[in-house]
């Protein structure tokens, strides 16, 4: 339940309500009236009917406050909410995901690649099993086995990229 109050020192309104679970205060420079209070109502309710609705932008609501940060919305975020249906999904935080905006423009491994290096990584903990006497023998099998071939997205008709999606 979302409520307007009224700071004692400076006599001025603020916004008391919850968003995502955690309890939210932005104060206005409004003082305490009864205009005012109606104004900041019919702001109150708009924020409550967007955050039913699953709509609401805190930043860009509240562009100066610390709270945005928190709230705020990434590619990632976007795309975990829309495979999972959850709008309530914690933001990623810059440097965390999977996109190249998100991770600061750290360029990520392939899978081939980072199998490739796990291997050799794990190389000295294996033994050579009895059936094959030579242990290049293993590391091929486990290359073949780690290997995975993805198709160009570039070279792939649009209709075919239907089977890709969920």
């Amino acid at each position: 339940m979302a409520k307007i109050r009224c700071r004692k020192e400076t006599e001025t309104l603020f916004l008391d309500f919850f968003f995502k679970g955690a309890r939210c205060r932005e104060q206005t420079a409004l003082t305490d009236s009864v205009a005012n209070r109606k104004r900041l109502q019919k702001v109150l309710d708009k924020i409550e009917a967007e955050i039913e609705a699953n709509t609401f932008d805190y930043a860009q609501t509240f562009p100066t406050s610390k709270m945005a940060k928190r709230f705020a919305v990434t590619p990632i975020t976007v795309a975990v909410q829309s495979m999972t249906g959850d709008a309530c999904a914690e933001p990623v935080r810059a440097g965390v995901g999977v996109l190249g905006s998100v991770t600061g423009g750290l360029s990520l491994p392939t899978f081939n690649d980072f199998a490739d290096t796990w291997v050799a990584e794990n190389d000295v903990a294996w033994r050579p099993s009895p059936d094959s006497p030579d242990h290049a023998a293993t590391s091929s099998a486990t290359d073949s086995a780690l290997k995975v071939t993805f198709p160009a997205a570039q070279s792939m008709p649009p209709s075919d990229m239907k089977f890709f999606r969920g």
